[in-house]
């Protein structure tokens, strides 16, 4: 027994297997445009810290004084205002007589904020840096960003 195929077949798929199909396509479409845009949703104030802090080439931690830079994804571009730096001693003591200074590495940026690659000199001469760790805080936005010296 041959079977036939006529080209004048105008029949599709059922109403309910096209229902299901397409409900099933947009439900896909929703989940990859969510991925897509949730990196940009949490971007402000209440987002996690992200970043690393860096040990520039130059710097001598033995003697005193380092250089760090400082790379922060989330949030972009805070406020100095409410960004918090601070060097704790091997003991877990606070530091207050160290001096920290932000310096911006473009010339042509807003001083008032931060820009990623901002390098944070400390100078705690002549003490000895190896043991000490700097934390970095961010009002409005939970976690910390910390360097340990070797």
């Amino acid at each position: 027994m041959k079977r036939v195929w006529r080209k004048d077949n105008k029949e599709g798929v059922s109403p309910v297997i096209a229902t299901i199909l397409m409900v099933a396509i947009t439900v896909v479409l929703a989940a990859v445009l969510y991925v897509m845009v949730s990196d940009f949703m949490d971007d402000g104030d209440g987002a996690p810290l992200a970043g690393s802090l860096t040990l520039d080439g130059n710097s001598v931690p033995n003697d005193g004084n380092a250089t760090l830079r400082l790379t922060i994804s989330k949030p972009s571009h805070p406020a100095i205002s409410n960004m918090e730096t601070k060097l704790f001693d091997p003991n877990n003591d606070q530091v207050t007589d160290a001096v920290l200074i932000w310096k911006h590495i473009a010339s042509d940026v807003d001083d008032d904020y931060f820009t990623s690659g901002d390098k944070l000199q400390i100078s705690n001469w002549p003490t000895d840096l190896s043991g000490y760790r700097v934390v970095v805080t961010v009002d409005g936005n939970p976690g910390t960003i910390e360097y340990a010296f070797d």
